[in-house]
């Protein structure tokens, strides 16, 4: 069966429910009380087992995909840690460079030691 396929209609009863889960679970177990045999047709026991089994189940599976989602949280933001810190290992290489006082722009090492063409000639 398609885990999904009533996802739509039980969005919807639960927006209804302004008393969040246990009033939706309420409801869910009065349909099951007024509608099917599940109280009547079998013990106690064997119902209580069912909603308990029921529970452990989709529990753990809600559990393992919490536990991976932050599993994959934790490796991105350690990627992304790596990232920057690749990244703050190149700057120091920059750092030699000037930051032009005028324009604020960073000059890449070292002028050239050309002569300059406006030289002022001493006559």
């Amino acid at each position: 069966m398609d885990k999904e396929r009533f996802d739509g209609m039980l969005l919807a009863m639960a927006q209804q429910h302004e008393g969040g889960i246990p009033e939706l679970l309420d409801t869910v177990f009065s349909f099951l009380a007024r509608k099917t045999d599940f109280y009547t047709g079998a013990s106690d026991e064997v119902a209580r087992n069912l909603v308990l089994e029921k529970f452990q189940q989709h529990g753990q599976q809600a559990r393992e995909a919490r536990d991976a989602k932050r599993r994959e949280q934790e490796e991105a933001e350690r990627r992304r840690r790596e990232r920057q810190e690749r990244e703050r290992r190149r700057v120091p290489s920059t750092l030699s460079n000037q930051t032009c006082p005028r324009t604020r722009k960073i000059r890449r090492g070292k002028r050239s030691q050309r002569p300059s063409s406006r030289r002022l000639h001493s006559s």
